[in-house]
């Protein structure tokens, strides 16, 4: 028990101070999700400051030098010692950052995978620019090496050829048709894409393996970067594009009212 102004209190009920030292390393640890302002239970602020990236880096700056004015209003109504947590943060801040560290990559490098595993988007339909999944045009699996590839290819575009639409000639020039030109155009982005990525996972023989330089890791590293980035870029361009078709649904039923 502990008196405060004249009356018998639990020590547990008692609001014990904040420390400045620890406010600053959240601010520094987490301060664009508001850490720091929900250690000073300014809730309202930290919510706002967690949605925003801090107002988008701004408010992260001002609570930087406001920081000892928030703790020392908080402290105004404390009643019991300094909390002494700066301690045990320190221990466990670098942990939970590791922690969101790894989650944030792990989010940036499979997301887009996870999705289109999933049957949310076709990206390697987006990726190679066909009507369809490039593996489904060519009639192979993803694993198939590019001698595999080619030869689907090229049994595709005997298929192609002596199909119904590629035997119809347009009357002017005799040119062939515009379905057999797309299915031609379409199927040859299909091997395209196919044969970049079956060069990016095809392995060495064992008999010809080599010792690894360091422009081979570095052409690696470049090859796998390029494949994420255009993972993203496909996936975001899904996304822009399922959103105009969806305001222009939106605005036509709004028309149609």
């Amino acid at each position: 028990m502990a008196r405060v102004n004249g009356r018998e209190v639990q020590v547990e009920h008692l609001i014990q101070m904040k420390d400045l030292r620890t406010a600053y390393a959240l601010l520094f640890g987490a301060g664009f999700v508001g850490g720091h302002h929900f250690y000073l239970d300014r809730l309202l602020h930290g919510t706002i400051a967690a949605t925003t990236g801090n107002f988008f880096g701004v408010g992260w700056m001002v609570d930087l030098l406001c920081l000892p004015y928030y703790t020392s209003s908080f402290n105004r109504t404390a009643t019991a010692s300094r909390d002494r947590s700066c301690g045990r943060l320190c221990c466990c801040l670098p942990l939970v950052q590791c922690v969101v560290i790894l989650v944030v990559c792990g989010i940036a490098l499979g997301l887009p995978a996870f999705f289109h595993s999933a049957g949310v988007v076709d990206l390697e339909q987006r990726m190679a620019g066909t009507a369809g999944n490039p593996y489904v045009i060519l009639d192979i699996d993803r694993d198939a090496s590019a001698e595999e590839l080619q030869k689907a290819y090229e049994a595709q575009l005997r298929d192609v050829e002596a199909s119904k639409d590629c035997k119809l000639k347009e009357s002017k020039e005799s040119r062939e048709s515009k379905a057999c030109r797309m299915k031609k155009k379409h199927l040859k982005k299909a091997i395209e894409f196919s044969l970049r990525r079956s060069g990016e996972t095809k392995e060495e023989p064992p008999r010809k393996q080599r010792r690894r330089t360091k422009s081979d890791e570095d052409r690696e590293f470049d090859q796998w970067f390029d494949q994420r980035r255009s993972e993203w870029e496909a996936l975001v361009a899904e996304v822009k594009e399922g959103s105009t078709r969806l305001f222009k649904s939106d605005d036509k039923a709004h028309e149609d009212l």
